[in-house]
């Protein structure tokens, strides 16, 4: 590998370390805004985004253990942004979803972040972010992840 190349990589690396930062502090604000922690936002937004769940497939979105994934439901339940129903067909399987209050709350924290990301795109000109959306899908084809497909623009999600 040529002395450039690992110069790239590590600028590369710094510049995605400071994005992510940046990124965390948008999250941060969210959460202190709301005063919410984070994993309450992601689980209530999964479930705005994909209907009922499972603790196991809550824990497993948001990283965390079912005990964990539990406690994060009971404190959304406690707020009313979700409620637990039986599986219907399996007793022992509970399920969960989003209320009316719930999804009202997503949308504030959706609306709320794609403010704080409007703001970062409209500092580049439309050729810039052309050119950053294309380098971004081009890289994120390149990096192997099990048979998932690249989302591109335009794609429903």
């Amino acid at each position: 590998m040529s002395v450039g190349l690992r110069e790239n990589i590590a600028h590369w690396r710094e510049l995605l370390r400071e994005i992510a930062r940046r990124l965390n502090e948008i999250g941060g604000e969210v959460s202190a805004e709301l005063d919410m922690p984070d994993s309450q936002i992601q689980t209530l937004m999964y479930l705005m985004d994909n209907g009922e769940a499972t603790m196991g497939v809550l824990g497993d979105h948001t990283g965390v253990s079912v005990s964990r994934a539990t406690s994060i439901v009971d404190a959304l339940t406690k707020r009313g942004f979700v409620v637990r129903d039986r599986d219907t067909s399996d007793r022992r399987v509970v399920n969960v979803r989003i209320t009316a209050a719930g999804e009202e709350q997503a949308r504030g924290v959706r609306s709320f972040i794609e403010q704080r990301l409007i703001a970062l795109l409209e500092a580049l000109d439309d050729a810039d972010r052309e050119k950053l959306f294309e380098l971004m899908e081009k890289m994120a084809g390149k990096i192997p992840v099990g048979d998932k497909p690249v989302p591109h623009r335009g794609s429903s999600k």
